[in-house]
């Protein structure tokens, strides 16, 4: 599996120590194969002290961690904290965990015991075609994109978008969305029935 990171861990942490645990800690996340290890893997992956907590959410406990106060833009904060919401742990990839030719993802997505490579796409937008390419793009860096539509987007219109988008996108699996105040996962199945009118 492409873990889609390879970049040079002494831009995050100057001391080779923490590089390799850090490395160790991602890497028993993914490769650990009994459930309560991979629980303690994401434990002590959370608890490593380079991250700075940026939010706690204080109905679901689950907190938002970083390498730096300072984000790119302010509405991945925005999605992230929709996210603890719903039950997620999230943590911001490190800016050095990639070289300049690498896809680059926003976050990890953390739940129990599964941890998820994904991008966040803030879309205002209110065309399909816009939609789409932004789920495409978005693929391009994860298999899993969150969107969140902050316009009052029309349900047929958001469909034609999202199956666009997937159409384009071989290596999407999931679409968690934030619509009209609701959470969804989808998948290309679910996006593809008809069942997603009544769904949304």
């Amino acid at each position: 599996m492409d873990r889609g990171w390879s970049g040079n861990y002494l831009e995050i942490f100057p001391d080779m120590r923490k590089v390799t645990l850090f490395f160790s800690l991602l890497e028993a996340c993914f490769q650990a194969v009994s459930i309560k290890r991979k629980r303690q893997a994401i434990i002590e992956l959370l608890n490593f002290d380079q991250w700075l907590l940026l939010y706690k959410n204080k109905n679901s406990g689950c907190s938002i961690y970083a390498e730096s106060y300072e984000l790119d833009y302010r509405h991945e904060l925005k999605a992230a904290e929709a996210l603890t919401q719903e039950g997620y742990h999230v943590l911001f990839a490190p800016k050095a965990l990639f070289k300049r030719e690498d896809k680059k993802f926003d976050v990890f997505l953390i739940h129990d015991h599964f941890i998820f490579q994904a991008d966040l796409k803030n879309i205002h937008s209110k065309n399909p075609e816009t939609i789409s390419n932004r789920i495409a793009e978005g693929a391009r860096q994860a298999s899993r994109i969150v969107v969140v539509i902050q316009s009052d987007l029309k349900k047929k219109i958001l469909i034609n978008g999202l199956r666009s988008g997937y159409q384009r996108s071989n290596s999407l699996i999931e679409i968690f969305l934030f619509y009209r105040g609701r959470f969804f996962r989808l998948n290309k199945k679910d996006i593809e029935s008809d069942k997603i009118y009544k769904l949304l």
